[in-house]
């Protein structure tokens, strides 16, 4: 189903604050590994380049870009899930839309999204005027509404539920190959250094000793990246949610009116909701914790 042309904003904002902030955390931890590299090197520009690197870490503090895009990353993409669960509750008739009148219920959809993103500024801001006609409402979302309830429900179970699922079931598997990848890489790094520091203690000279601190600051940097990440922990998460789901799924093939079609809208798109609260709780204590 094709959403409003203010989601395609939204998740496009999301997905672009998203690499943004990755982009300056691996900036980061780079910026922090050339600087154990320069440590060990002699050359004629060592101290200059070392306060080159310093400066900019400290330019990134100071403008605290990664946390803005973090910031901003979290917002555009809970305004995204938003606008996606009241589309689908507009296009199966669930409450709120569900009124006699089409008129009341598309000028309560634009109030609603209206409400999601802040306000009729924004808006204004975001959206292109010459797409204001499907800024909206969309031309597949006005035909699933003219369906049966027996229809929509098929719909909704397939375009919905089931996409849903799959991609939950999709990023649990992912994230639990990139964890193991990674706990591969730090086990790597952690054997390395354990055998430099046996050269360093039993074989070598005070002075071609192996610098162990290299090691360290690149070890560091991947615990930090992968508690970020929180592969594991969101591999878990994304597995019970998808099982969730397909509990939902089968609740579908009981429907058997209207009223019970718009209750079930209407805790289905609760548990969506609820799923990507979590994650937003989950990110920020992870961020503070750190």
């Amino acid at each position: 189903m094709k959403y409003p042309s203010l989601y395609d904003f939204t998740n496009k904002r999301s997905a672009s604050y998203q690499r943004r902030y990755f982009f300056f955390l691996k900036f980061e931890y780079c910026i922090l590994i050339c600087s154990a590299v320069n440590a060990f090197i002699n050359y004629k520009e060592k101290y200059v380049v070392a306060l080159i690197l310093f400066s900019v870490l400290m330019l990134l503090m100071v403008f605290n870009f990664k946390k803005k895009s973090e910031q901003e990353w979290y917002k555009y993409r809970a305004i995204t899930e938003s606008i996606k669960t009241v589309s689908w509750k507009f296009s199966m008739r669930a409450e709120p839309f569900n009124d006699e009148s089409e008129a009341r219920n598309i000028e309560s959809l634009s109030k609603y999204l209206e409400d999601i993103v802040g306000g009729s500024e924004f808006i204004s801001k975001s959206i292109d005027p010459k797409k204001i006609d499907e800024s909206t409402i969309t031309d597949d979302m006005k035909k699933i509404r003219l369906l049966t309830f027996e229809q929509r429900r098929d719909v909704y179970v397939d375009g919905r539920i089931t996409d849903q699922r799959d991609w939950y079931v999709a990023k649990a598997q992912f994230n639990k190959d990139a964890g193991k990848k990674w706990n591969i890489g730090m086990f790597c790094i952690y054997a390395l250094a354990f055998f430099c520091c046996l050269f360093n203690a039993y074989i070598s000279e005070p002075n071609n000793a192996i610098p162990i601190s290299v090691l360290t600051t690149v070890a560091s940097s991947l615990v930090g990246w992968t508690q970020v990440k929180r592969y594991s922990e969101l591999s878990a998460s994304y597995l019970l949610t998808a099982h969730e789901i397909g509990v939902i799924k089968e609740q579908a093939s009981y429907i058997s009116s209207e009223t019970d079609f718009s209750s079930f809208i209407r805790d289905a798109e609760t548990a969506f909701s609820r799923e990507h609260t979590q994650w937003i709780a989950r990110r920020v204590a992870n961020r503070k914790t750190k």
